[in-house]
C-alpha cells in the first residue's frame, strides 16, 4: 500500500489543516473521536499513512483517526467512485459522518468537479434524499441563485459541486449579513436550512455558498435571525470562544426583541435535533443563557 498523501484543507476556524488521501482502491476513512467507541478505531501505522491533529467539524484540535474501510464503507466506496466516473487517479479522500442512522461517506477525488455522499444505512438514504429535494426546489424556485452548489444525481448518490474556498470564522460580520439577506423568504420570513454553521459556508471567488441541506424545510418559515443565530451561537460553540465575544456580535441583531427571539431559537433548535444533548449543543445553551441575562441586566 502506498503511504497517504497529505493535503491542505480548510475546515471551521482553522487557517488549513491537512487531510490525508489514501489510494482509491484500499480504502481507509478519517473519522473524529466522537464518531464511536475508542476500541473500534485502528490507527495507521506511521509507516503507511500519517494521523494529524486537525480540527473536527465537532472538536477543536481532536486527532483525527483513519480507520480501515469496513463492508459497508468499502461498497459505499465503489457506488461513489462509479458515479464519479471511475476516476483513473490512485487517491481519494473518505470521511465518515456521525455514527447512526444518517451515517454517509462523502468521498473526495482530486481533480473531479464533484463530491460524493452515499449512504452507509439504508435509514441514510432518505436524508441524501432529502437534501437532493431540497436542492431541487431551491433551483427551480430560484431562491438563492448562485449561492448554493450545482447537483445532480446518480442513483442513490448525490453528487454536489466541489466549491473551493476558506470557511469564514463564526465573527464574520459579512457572512452574518449575507445569511440574514440571503436566507430571506418572499413572505419575509426565513428560509430554513436547519445547519447554518460555519463549516457548511464558503468563501468561494465569487461570493458565498451554501451547502448541506439536509435538515432544511423549505415549506416552514421560521424567524429570519435563527439562521444568524446559528452561524454565531454554534460556530462559537466549536471554537469555545468568549460570551461576551458572541454577545458583542449579536447585540445589534437582537435589539428590541432579545428574550423572546431567544426562547424562540432554542425552542426551535431542540425541535431540530429531537431533544437530544451533545455537548456542542451544551456549550450553545451557555452563550443563550448568558445573552439572556445581558438582557435583564
Amino acid at each position: 500500500m502506498k503511504a497517504g498523501r497529505a493535503v491542505d484543507v480548510r475546515i471551521g476556524d482553522a487557517a488549513a489543516v491537512q487531510l490525508v488521501q489514501f489510494p482509491a482502491r484500499r480504502p481507509r476513512v478519517v473519522a473524529s473521536g466522537e464518531m464511536g467507541p475508542v476500541a473500534e478505531i485502528v490507527r495507521v501505522n506511521a509507516r503507511r499513512a500519517r494521523a494529524l491533529w486537525t480540527l473536527s467539524r465537532y472538536w477543536p484540535l481532536r486527532d483525527h483517526l483513519w480507520i480501515p474501510a469496513d463492508e459497508a464503507v468499502r461498497g459505499a466506496w465503489d457506488t461513489g467512485m462509479i458515479a464519479l466516473g471511475s476516476p483513473q487517479g490512485d487517491l481519494a479522500v473518505g470521511l465518515v459522518g456521525e455514527r447512526g442512522p444518517r451515517q454517509k461517506l462523502t468521498l473526495v477525488v482530486p481533480g473531479s468537479p464533484w463530491v460524493a455522499k452515499v449512504a452507509l444505512e439504508a435509514s441514510a438514504r432518505r436524508s441524501i434524499e432529502r437534501e437532493a429535494d431540497n436542492y431541487d426546489l431551491l433551483q427551480a424556485s430560484g431562491l438563492l441563485r448562485g449561492a448554493i452548489p450545482n447537483h445532480r444525481r446518480a442513483g442513490e448518490v448525490l453528487l454536489v459541486e466541489r466549491v473551493e474556498g476558506p470557511h469564514p470564522t463564526w465573527d464574520s460580520r459579512s457572512a452574518a449579513e449575507w445569511i440574514l439577506e440571503s436566507l430571506q423568504a418572499p413572505d419575509g420570513g426565513g428560509i430554513q436550512h436547519g445547519d447554518v454553521t460555519p463549516w457548511n459556508v464558503i468563501r468561494a471567488h465569487d461570493g458565498y455558498r451554501l451547502i448541506d441541506w439536509e435538515d432544511a424545510n423549505l415549506a416552514g418559515g421560521v424567524d429570519p435571525l435563527f439562521n444568524v443565530l446559528d452561524f454565531v451561537i454554534r460556530g462559537a460553540a466549536l471554537s469555545r470562544s468568549a460570551p461576551a465575544k458572541v454577545n458583542s456580535l449579536l447585540s445589534g441583531y437582537l435589539q428590541g426583541r432579545r428574550v423572546e427571539t431567544l426562547n424562540a431559537y432554542e425552542s426551535y433548535r431542540r425541535r431540530l435535533t429531537d431533544g437530544r444533548i451533545d455537548a456542542l449543543k451544551a456549550r450553545s445553551e451557555t452563550y443563550l443563557r448568558h445573552l439572556a441575562r445581558t438582557s435583564r441586566s
